[in-house]
């Protein structure tokens, strides 16, 4: 049945680590020195691989003809070539040498060889729940950096490095974006709540809903009057919590549909009577301070008009 055969995978994108087979696969001649193992480098540990395989390579190349020298020069014996191998084997660096010896030093420790893929994912999934600048809280999640190293790694994935290196850093991105978003979502929909509560003397048993078509039957008004102030005073989010204040509820004992209702259906409910909150906000905008202030710069500007006529002596109305 399958006529189409086997579907290839698609070539991945830039992968840096395929470059540590290239030192490997040189043959290694007998008596000369061995090509250094590059350190098993990871994508999100931000390591500029290509070059620093360069740089093992030239170093590799250095040591080989060193070492074919000597050996050369050991083989052949008399005067000339002992002295010629002492010069060899107390020759130095050169200048060209030890700048790259010094760029290679500086690569190595540039990266971030100490977070692991489990740091990594902790630091983007505390990313997108509380936020890229909750640098302590990514590091209690993460536990296994401070504070500072985790400013440290931030600014390296935010500043470039990320998008160097990490071959779906955009998809990631996003998701941190989308969680923020989220959270602004959340800590608007508080404020809303808190300022419709705190509106009412008694919110408890007084509380006002507008609720338009939205009314529904599954919920009597007592059940979300009960629901909004419950989550004022708990806190948006803690459905668990929110849960177990129902069924602790003396008011909603012999209500066993309410009670019987899950966290995630609660939730979807305050979500439901919040949003109603902020639609009645916005119906109350246009007719107050938003056409009042609108309705000011055209006064302004009819006084404006009538000082001008005074003062050409039309009188103008």
């Amino acid at each position: 049945q399958d006529a189409m055969g086997k579907r290839e995978r698609a070539a991945g994108s830039y992968n840096e680590r395929d470059y540590q087979r290239v030192p490997a696969a040189a043959p290694v001649e007998k008596g000369m020195p061995k090509a250094k193992k590059l350190p098993d480098y990871k994508e999100h540990q931000f390591f500029n691989v290509k070059r620093i395989i360069e740089l093992y390579e030239l170093q590799h190349k250095r040591e080989t003809s060193k070492a074919r020298q000597i050996q050369r020069l050991m083989e052949t014996g008399g005067e000339a070539a002992a002295a010629e191998l002492a010069k060899v084997q107390e020759a130095g660096e050169t200048e060209e040498e030890k700048a790259q010896r010094t760029e290679l030093e500086g690569l190595e420790a540039e990266g971030f060889l100490s977070w692991s893929k489990n740091d990594y994912s902790k630091f983007l999934k505390e990313c997108e729940r509380s936020g890229r600048d909750e640098f302590a809280k990514i590091a209690e999640q993460v536990a296994t950096k401070s504070v500072d190293e985790v400013k440290a790694y931030a600014a390296a994935f935010w500043g470039g490095k990320g998008a160097q290196h990490i071959g779906d850093f955009e998809k990631q991105v996003k998701k941190i974006e989308d969680g923020e978003k989220k959270m602004k979502e959340k800590e608007m929909m508080s404020k809303d709540l808190k300022a419709k509560v705190s509106s009412t003397p008694n919110p408890w048993i007084n509380l006002q809903i507008k609720y338009g078509n939205n009314r529904g039957k599954l919920f009597t008004e007592s059940e979300d009057r009960f629901l909004l102030c419950m989550t004022d005073q708990l806190g948006y989010g803690m459905w668990e919590d929110l849960k177990r204040e129902v069924r602790r509820s003396p008011e909603f004992r012999f209500d066993w549909l309410f009670k019987s209702r899950t966290p995630i259906e609660l939730g979807r409910r305050v979500d439901l009577l919040i949003r109603l909150i902020q639609n009645e906000n916005k119906e109350k905008e246009p007719r107050g301070a938003g056409k009042k202030a609108a309705a000011e710069p055209a006064d302004d500007d009819k006084a404006a008009k009538k000082q001008k006529a005074q003062a050409n002596g039309d009188g103008g109305d």
